[in-house]
């Protein structure tokens, strides 16, 4: 078989349509796995947003409205960071997501920080 008849042939149309399509549905996918990944983080960032609120609430604020300096103890500041993390990964838990595996495990006290200090400059 020479190059004219296989260009011509209905197996290499077969093969190129087949590739191409191949080649269309792992770009398809792999935005589908990114947007899916995106709506996760933002899930779980919620889910501890409102696990930091949650906890000065509940905890925070009435240590320190019972304390003349209205600060709260190096310990007291751990356990609200431990508290915040336990309530984020059981919210974002009901919402499906693993908060640890999505944010990582390294990062999850950052966002707690990062979230403490947006909550204490009032934003």
């Amino acid at each position: 078989m020479g190059w004219e008849e296989m260009l011509q042939s209905e197996n290499l149309l077969t093969l190129v349509i087949l590739a191409g399509m191949a080649l269309w549905t792992f770009f398809r996918s792999r935005s589908f796995l990114e947007g899916r990944k995106n709506k996760q983080v933002h899930i779980a960032l919620q889910a501890l947003e409102a696990a930091v609120d949650a906890t000065y609430r509940e905890y925070v604020r009435m240590l320190k409205e019972n304390r003349e300096s209205g600060k709260l103890t190096e310990q007291e500041e751990k356990e609200a960071r431990r508290r915040a993390r336990e309530k984020g990964v059981g919210l974002s838990r009901e919402s499906g997501v693993d908060l640890i595996t999505t944010l990582g495990a390294d990062y999850v006290d950052l966002w707690i920080n990062r979230l403490v200090r947006k909550l204490k400059a009032g934003g």
